[in-house]
């Protein structure tokens, strides 16, 4: 479970990156039991890394020119300096804004290198040395540089490698949350090699935390409990340990079997301060304990006809002062419409479905939910949510969540003429009106050879309409047009050529599609 959480995780701050939401991977620097989780690795060797290249594949340069204007785009592809504006531009769209203002304040060679930093994806060629699991050749090649979670190879060093294989490429990936690290001496491979060999006494580890948030991500305790006793039992047999002063501890068992852990906080409901676990022959296990009452939220989401609803996601806020309960606060429904929200602290929460989403919109993992933004117990408007307060350690179970009733699909047709003939890179977007501009975005679709298009969208809602695409010198783009709601006729979009330099309304109201010219 560990490594697989751990693969995750290493796509995770890339996702987030690319929408500006953070900056930074939170299990850099992170210290890792040698032992963790290595039966879980899908490959695992050692090598040396022998040079390391820049890389230059179409889907990083496809990523660079989506971030850069079409004249910067260009003067890129001819091999041109961009100016300042145009680096900090891009930047601009890549950064988060505090990370952002750092790099204001620079220009020239400064500048330059931080805009190629923040593009570069190089490959470390390493040549194998031993393997202990899975298939790898004489030579492999992992690329890094495109997240800050992305492991940082050095010419000449050797490491253990844990690494996975891309579904998409079949080339190798490996990262910083993973268990990769740099060989420092001898002993240290040996000491893998007897781990990897059962030989070692199996380990039981973690830390104690009054963060229980630390319990999503598991590699360290942000508020760490020192001195707190963990008692581990087999039969009439004990081992204890205390925790240090970042909160962690480590017990080496005796043999392999069934042991009780607990730890030492007698304030804490037995179900959250024992636990019981099977450990296997040379294997880490990981046991973190949370020095906070946790709770949580058992219900069932129903649909308007009282039945349940599936794979919805359930999203919990806290109440201020109560502050957010999680890192990653959603709960998808099971098949019968149950969802359960463990972990939380004692305060107020409000359950919620698609917050700030109109109904229809395709959401964040692809699909569409025929619902707008609704609160616990059942009403669309926020003054109308309730809110839920759990006691210190309290389950609250058996709550119904009832959902408005589900829009249908609204299904309109169309076709779009460009001046040019070429409308296979016309892209059409669905708005709805009302909506911020980054969140009214319904839907968008790129046209065929023929021009035709289908959106998908909700019966009486209010929508408007457009078309656009750009090359390097023109940009083209219809007129925003209102929809008459439920209304079936085709819709028909004329594009019109203009300068890529245009002062363009419709470019600068939802620039976060990335339509926008060389505009001032």
């Amino acid at each position: 479970m560990i490594a697989r959480f751990a693969r995750f995780a290493m796509l995770l701050p890339s996702v987030l990156l690319a929408n500006g939401m953070a900056w930074g991977c939170f299990c850099v620097g992170t210290p890792r039991k040698a032992c963790e989780g290595f039966f879980d690795s899908d490959i695992l060797f050692t090598g040396r890394v022998t040079r390391i290249e820049p890389r230059t594949d179409q889907e990083m340069t496809t990523r660079v020119l989506s971030m850069l204007s079409p004249a910067a785009g260009a003067k890129l592809r001819a091999r041109k300096p961009l100016t300042n504006e145009e680096m900090l531009d891009a930047l601009r769209k890549l950064l988060p804004a505090e990370a952002f203002r750092v790099l204001e304040a620079k220009s020239g060679v400064a500048l330059e290198l931080d805009f190629q930093g923040a593009f570069s994806t190089r490959t470390a060629h390493i040549q194998v040395l031993e393997r202990f699991h899975g298939d790898v050749a004489h030579e492999v090649e992992i690329p890094f540089g495109t997240s800050s979670c992305d492991f940082k190879f050095q010419v000449e060093r050797e490491y253990l490698i844990d690494a996975s294989r891309d579904q998409k490429s079949s080339g190798l990936r490996t990262g910083s949350c993973s268990r990769t690290a740099e060989i420092k001496d001898p002993h240290q491979l040996d000491a893998y090699r007897n781990l990897l060999s059962l030989s070692a006494p199996p380990t039981v580890f973690g830390f104690v935390t009054r963060q229980p948030s630390d319990l999503e991500l598991f590699y360290r305790a942000s508020k760490p409990v020192a001195q707190a006793t963990i008692t581990i039992r087999s039969g009439e047999q004990t081992w204890q340990a205390s925790t240090d002063a970042q909160g962690e501890y480590s017990l080496a068992l005796p043999a392999p079997g069934s042991y009780q852990v607990e730890a030492g906080l007698s304030e804490l409901p037995e179900r959250q301060r024992v636990l019981r676990l099977d450990v296997l022959p040379g294997q880490c296990q990981r046991v973190n304990f949370s020095a906070i009452p946790m709770g949580s939220i058992r219900g069932k989401l129903l649909d308007a006809d009282g039945h349940g609803v599936a794979g919805e996601l359930v999203e919990i806020r806290g109440v201020p002062p109560t502050l957010d309960p999680r890192h990653i606060s959603r709960e998808y429904t099971h098949a019968d419409g149950i969802f359960w929200i463990p972990r939380l602290i004692s305060g107020e929460y409000r359950l919620l479905i698609n917050p700030g989403l109109p109904p229809r919109k395709r959401r964040w993992m692809g699909d569409r939910s025929p619902y707008g933004e609704t609160f616990y117990s059942g009403g669309t408007p926020k003054d109308q949510a309730v809110t839920i307060h759990l006691d210190p350690g309290q389950d609250l179970d058996n709550l119904e969540f009832r959902l408005p009733p589900a829009a249908p699909e609204w299904r309109m047709h169309g076709e779009v003429q460009a001046p040019d003939g070429d409308v296979e890179a016309v892209k059409v977007w669905l708005v709805e009106e009302g909506w911020p501009e980054d969140k009214a975005v319904i839907d968008g679709v790129r046209v065929g050879v023929d021009g035709q298009f289908t959106l998908v969208g909700a019966p009486g809602r209010s929508y408007a309409i457009f078309g656009h695409y750009r090359d390097a010198n023109v940009h083209y783009h219809s007129a925003i047009t209102p929809l008459i709601p439920g209304a079936q006729s085709p819709i028909r979009l004329a594009l019109e050529a203009a300068p890529a330099n245009e002062d363009c309304e419709l470019c600068r109201k939802y620039q976060h599609l990335d339509i926008s010219p060389d505009w001032k």
